[in-house]
């Protein structure tokens, strides 16, 4: 299956913007209590593996790490994730720009779903405990796993067809 150039530029170009105003993992301690939610996803090590694909598992720890985290006054979470790696990876594409990829390495497809969560803080004054959150449904989403030029994985999809959105309560597990 061909996924669609446009989309997953634009999957990785929100992917890596968001990756790259993620704050430090050490700067998260304590996060989710603002928003009434669970913590977001922390990776010690996203390294593996070093050649090759990485496996559907690798991949679903690492998009989680990649994709959850605080950033510009919301907190973003996903939930009811799967993944699905392609079995070969493409080169880079200079026409496609990924900040901080590693041009020798192969770019690999993935699809699959899941529940995107953007949390706002909870307020007192405006009683929005309990519905903070607005959840977007995306069962059919694309992207792509890279190394960056650190040796890290970064994963990102997203389904930008589908804009079903549920408010109410953040995931807490």
């Amino acid at each position: 299956m061909r996924i669609n150039s446009a989309t997953v530029f634009a999957s990785l170009v929100i992917g890596a913007i968001l990756s790259s105003v993620a704050p430090e993992a050490g700067a998260q301690e304590g996060v989710g209590a603002k928003y009434g939610a669970r913590e977001p996803a922390r990776c010690a090590d996203m390294s593996e593996p070093v050649d090759g694909a990485p496996s559907n598992e690798q991949a679903l720890e690492y998009l989680k790490c990649t994709m959850e985290g605080e950033s510009g006054g919301k907190l973003y979470l996903l939930k009811d994730v799967t993944v699905q790696v392609a079995p070969t990876g493409s080169p880079y594409n200079p026409l496609a720009p990924i900040p901080d990829v590693d041009v020798t390495k192969p770019i690999f497809d993935i699809r699959g779903s899941l529940v995107q969560y953007q949390c706002e803080y909870i307020y007192s004054s405006r009683s929005n405990e309990g519905k903070n959150c607005t959840a977007y449904d995306q069962p059919k989403a694309k992207g792509a796993c890279w190394k960056t030029t650190f040796g890290d994985w970064v994963c990102h999809m997203s389904d930008m067809s589908n804009r079903n959105r549920e408010a109410g309560l953040p995931p807490l597990q």
